[in-house]
């Protein structure tokens, strides 16, 4: 797979997440936007690469400790 392919598979998973986020947890785009750049960030301080295949589920448990869904965050 090319790099490209990959940028373009990366995004599509981020916005998903970004969007999920911010329909799910009732929360602004760009809240949402910043609470994935801040995972983002976590991930590398973890070794772990945009390619790892745990990368969005431990994405998700991440934000989930913390912003529990029934808190609204604005």
């Amino acid at each position: 797979m090319s790099r490209a392919n990959r940028d373009r598979i990366y995004e599509a998973q981020r916005t998903g997440l970004r969007n999920r986020v911010r329909d799910e947890w009732h929360m602004s785009e760009e809240l949402a936007d910043a609470i994935v750049d801040q995972w983002d960030l976590q991930a590398a301080s973890r070794a772990l690469g945009r390619r790892d295949p745990r990368y969005w589920d431990e994405a998700a448990k991440w934000i989930e400790e913390r912003f529990p869904r029934g808190r609204r965050v604005n």
